[in-house]
């Protein structure tokens, strides 16, 4: 075998090379696939992320967890007033929370 490749070694190169190019050009190949695959995919959840921003733009929607255990604990006094999350009015907008007093308050008891 040494004999062989020391008795050729252009044509071994050359060998080496040619296959060494086709590799590289599938490769390249695969990875523009991939690349177009992912930009594509992209594209679809930056549609969506729009859509949803349109939906729920500014809108909060809370919902209050065991709120008969709340309404009560207004009604004695406990706690009084409860706070929602943190949102934002826009996507660079004010950042707010909204109170609410189950029960009411001052005059509206």
């Amino acid at each position: 075998m040494q004999k062989h490749i020391s008795d050729e070694p252009q044509r071994h190169r050359a060998s080496l090379v040619g296959k060494t190019m086709i590799v590289n050009k599938e490769l390249m190949e695969k990875q523009q696939d991939m690349l177009t695959d992912h930009k594509d995919s992209l594209s679809v959840c930056v549609q969506k992320v729009h859509d949803l921003e349109k939906l729920y733009g500014s809108q909060l929607v809370w919902k209050i967890d065991k709120y008969s255990e709340r309404f009560q604990e207004a009604k004695t006094g406990k706690k009084i007033t409860i706070f929602s999350p943190p949102f934002l009015t826009s996507r660079h907008g004010y950042k707010m929370a909204v109170s609410l007093c189950l029960n009411g308050d001052g005059k509206g008891k």
